[in-house]
């Protein structure tokens, strides 16, 4: 009868049920830096997609319009845009507004050995049809985002 009447002693609790909670406490911080971050990562990476297709742009119509020099000094010199109708990259370039010959002879330097052209082609964001960047734009930094980019080419 000693046996049945021997008090037992008190359980403890297991410390497993607050796991639940600390993982809610760390989601709270860590999952809205982990999107914060992935967001800022895109946006840089489509930045340098951007800026590459400009670079190559640029090279491919001072390419063109030194070719066209070669063929109608006159009439590249007076109208280069017609040089620049097939250089396009959808969302990036799309018009040839975005692209200009620098006046005086940081464009048109023919007194160089070698002669040369420079264009510059810009990515104005919303502007000539083309996708604000960056794209949510949360905090209003995309209205006067502007990029640009420039190639020399020899003339022909």
């Amino acid at each position: 009868m000693a046996d049945r009447l021997r008090i037992s002693k008190p359980h403890r609790r297991s410390t497993s049920g607050f796991a639940i909670p600390e993982l809610a406490a760390a989601l709270m911080l860590l999952l809205p830096l982990t999107i914060a971050i992935c967001f800022v990562a895109a946006e840089a990476m489509q930045f340098c997609m951007i800026k590459s297709v400009l670079n190559r742009g640029a090279a491919v119509a001072a390419r063109r319009l030194a070719i066209a020099y070669g063929t109608n000094a006159a009439g590249a010199i007076a109208n280069p845009q017609d040089s620049f109708s097939n250089c396009r990259v959808a969302n990036i370039i799309v018009d040839n507004q975005q692209f200009n010959v620098p006046p005086g002879t940081a464009g048109w330097n023919l007194y160089s050995k070698p002669p040369t052209v420079t264009v510059e082609v810009t990515f104005a964001s919303g502007q000539y049809g083309l996708p604000t960047f960056p794209n949510p734009d949360p905090l209003g930094l995309g209205r006067n985002f502007s990029m640009t980019s420039s190639a020399k080419a020899n003339l022909e």
